[in-house]
């Protein structure tokens, strides 16, 4: 068997001459991980009753956070695919210029196109930078989503709704990318056509008859 080591490069020598490569696709583990949490915050919301409410909420608050900054983060990462393929288009702004590298490399149709990706783009950066680059402010508190009681604006901004718009822009973005690609996506689309798939059914709802999957709070 041949001696080989990882190097830095992520390359592999092999005795014989040989090398190989290693390419990680890093969006598909964060678009896994905001499913994942996604889940986790639903599965929160349904047990929000009783004398745990507050650790109830702030496991909500936590995996909503999560499932939002992993979504962006998706997105994030297959900006870094198309963008080999295509010219950097700095707009200035973080989301702008992922959205218009997407739109040059795939054939962004309908309401998207039409500039409900800009909002939905726009939001979805902003809630993860105000969650990665927060300041502590100190405000009244304001209604919970579940109804249940008054709370910080952070358990409000990251809750379950917040986190189901996140996912679905996701999904909604990948899937956008593996049917719709443009010359010279179109091969890596059709190879990641099945991992779409496997992301689309992921479990996404939770009932008090399911338990959070191992590994999905990672």
């Amino acid at each position: 068997m041949a001696n080989y080591e990882l190097r830095p490069a992520d390359e592999i020598s092999l005795a014989n001459g040989l090398r190989i490569t290693i390419r990680p696709h890093l969006w598909i583990w964060w678009a896994e991980i905001a499913i994942g949490q996604e889940r986790l915050a639903r599965e929160a919301r349904h047990l929000e009753t009783g004398a745990n409410v507050s650790e109830q909420l702030r496991d909500e608050t936590r995996a909503s956070l999560i499932a939002i900054a992993a979504s962006a983060h998706a997105l994030d990462g297959l900006y870094g695919v198309a963008r080999d393929f295509f010219p950097r288009l700095d707009t200035g702004r973080r989301w702008s210029t992922v959205l218009e590298t997407f739109k040059a490399a795939f054939y962004v149709r309908g309401s998207a196109g039409g500039g409900a990706w800009a909002r939905e783009f726009e939001w979805l950066f902003d809630q993860r930078d105000a969650a990665l680059h927060h300041t502590e402010e100190t405000r009244e508190p304001v209604p919970h989503p579940s109804g249940l009681t008054s709370v910080g604006w952070a358990n409000v901004a990251f809750s379950l709704e917040p986190a189901e718009r996140a996912v679905d822009l996701m999904l909604e973005v990948v899937e956008t990318a593996v049917t719709s690609p443009r010359p010279p996506l179109e091969e890596w689309a059709i190879a990641f056509r099945p991992t779409f798939q496997r992301l689309k059914e992921r479990p996404r709802l939770a009932t008090s008859a399911q338990s959070p999957e191992a590994g999905d709070d990672s």
